[in-house]
């Protein structure tokens, strides 16, 4: 008796994509629920919004960067995140409890640079050393 093998292109890692497709959207809702809300939270009240703003553009692009431009030029994170931190920006201007501001724009935009270091240096090769078959 044989088993039929799925044949579509991925449908072997489609539960590993997926899975790495929610790492990168949850916490980018999450992140624009904060950042559009007028209310503060006791969350992030406690923290330096440069922390945070750094922190959190550093994870979405490494998570970006490794869920759906794994094969393609990392760069491409990068620029979709860029733009991400633009809109943010644009809409706070328009909410009356925030404000458009450069600055945070620039930590977004170091946090993004880092997010593409740490996925080039380690998180890539990390990976690539846990997806080799045993010797």
């Amino acid at each position: 008796m044989s088993t039929v093998r799925d044949r579509r292109p991925g449908a072997s890692r489609f539960p590993g994509f997926l899975l790495s497709g929610l790492v990168f959207w949850v916490p980018l809702f999450i992140s624009m629920y904060f950042a559009f809300t007028s209310r503060v939270h006791s969350i992030t009240s406690d923290y330096s919004d440069v922390v945070l703003h750094a922190f959190a553009f550093t994870y979405l692009t490494a998570s970006l960067g490794l869920a759906h431009f794994r094969n393609a030029s990392r760069y491409l994170a990068a620029v979709w995140m860029v733009a991400y931190a633009l809109f943010i920006e644009c809409v706070q201007y328009f909410l009356p409890a925030r404000s458009f501001e450069l600055g945070d724009l620039g930590v977004d935009v170091v946090g993004i640079l880092v997010g593409l270091i740490l996925l080039r240096i380690v998180i890539l090769p990390l990976l690539s050393r846990l997806q080799r078959p045993p010797k």
